[in-house]
């Protein structure tokens, strides 16, 4: 098979029928890798560490992959060198898609020197145990976004699908074309002059004049119960805050961020929603806009309830709107708060991510009922990337 790039990051490998094996790829003395694989035929893929580059590799982890389907795992380094070994036994020639994340265990206080930022497609280095939003890049590397992804939903009363973008609907977050952005609350109390949100401010996506995404930033007034323009128009909205507000500091109603996808008489679809007195949304969705890639290293979900739901990721083809599941997980209500490291890639202008919640069965009358689903992503330019 072809070399590598360094850290078995790689896009559509071909590998024949058989069994075969990538190059030895140096580790770095690193120990940790976060790897996310999906092939396009039905194999089984095994990690393998060795002392140099041409000896004797050992597996130290092995699953198997059906097609198209992505798995992702963190798997500890056993040796100075990695590689891949597949058999494909499906009769004809498939191709393998690997992204990774090399995590670095022996600490240090110079960033500079610690969480070298690798010039491969999509290969990051960070140090374990640091707290990425403080410690890692931390704008100090020029065309990297470091965010939380948030979602939250509560109150949830039946067994209907619930998404954290929305607690009452289950439409699209992410629109074909730019449509004009309003919002509206479900109190008039949120206007001006009076005591609950006055200005709102959000961070959108749009598509330019060559069909590429971009971000864009704008503020606008609250007009209580009638929907009201934010002057703009896009196919996304990613986020938003209270930024005026009246005596309650706040905002007293739920705060919609709409589409008007429908005229005489207009219609509007929820792409964002900021429940009462939050001040900024809990938006799970993460896009990201042209020459850019999404990596997100670690998942945190769970919830506190009397019944039980899934938390569930997935990846949303744009072009098709297909939904590839890449983490569905039973949350049991009772204080259960899970963490995933992973490594989890979104490639920009093609795919985006979204964050759902599905109730399982009808909780019981009265019950407070609380879920959350938390990604630490990377917005990473790949406009110089090989």
């Amino acid at each position: 098979m072809s070399d590598l790039a360094s850290n078995l990051t790689f896009r559509n490998l071909s590998f024949p029928n058989g069994t075969s094996t990538t190059n030895g790829q140096t580790c770095l003395g690193f120990s940790i890798l976060n790897m996310s694989i999906t092939s396009s035929v039905v194999a089984v893929c095994e990690i393998q560490y060795g002392n140099s580059e041409s000896g004797t590799f050992t597996t130290f982890y092995k699953f198997g992959l059906s097609a198209d389907v992505e798995k992702f795992n963190a798997v500890s380094v056993r040796g100075r060198y990695c590689r891949l070994r597949i058999t494909n036994s499906t009769g004809g020639a498939g191709v393998i898609t690997s992204n990774c994340i090399l995590t670095q265990d022996a600490g240090g206080s110079n960033v500079h020197n610690t969480n070298i930022v690798k010039q491969d497609f999509n290969s990051i280095l960070t140090r374990e145990h640091s707290d990425l939003m403080a410690d890692m890049i931390n704008n100090e590397y020029e065309g990297y976004i470091i965010k939380d992804l948030n979602g939250i939903v509560s109150g949830v009363t039946n067994t209907s699908k619930r998404n954290f973008w929305n607690l009452d609907e289950n439409g699209e977050v992410v629109l074909t074309n730019n449509t004009a952005l309003y919002v509206v609350s479900d109190n008039n109390d949120d206007r001006s002059g009076f005591t609950g949100a006055h200005t709102v401010s959000i961070e959108y996506i749009f598509k330019d004049s060559d069909n590429n995404f971009q971000r864009g930033i704008q503020s606008a007034g609250v007009n209580g119960t009638t929907p009201q323009t934010l002057g703009v128009s896009g196919v996304a909205i990613v986020s938003a805050t209270v930024i005026s507000a009246g005596t309650n500091k706040a905002n007293l109603g739920n705060l919609s961020f709409q589409a008007q996808i429908g005229v005489g008489p207009a219609v509007y679809q929820t792409l964002n929603y900021m429940p009462v007195g939050r001040n900024v949304t809990k938006l799970f969705v993460g896009v990201p806009i042209k020459n850019e890639n999404l990596i997100i290293k670690e998942v945190n979900y769970g919830g506190t309830s009397q019944f039980i739901g899934k938390i569930r990721l997935s990846k949303v083809i744009i072009s098709s709107g297909i939904r590839q599941v890449l983490l569905e997980e039973v949350v049991d209500g009772n204080n259960h708060y899970s963490k995933i490291d992973c490594s989890i890639q979104i490639q920009g202008q093609i795919q985006y991510i979204i964050g759902e919640f599905l109730a399982t069965a009808t909780p019981p009358a009265g019950s407070a009922n609380h879920f959350h689903l938390t990604a630490r992503g990377i917005f990473k330019s790949v406009e110089n990337s090989v």
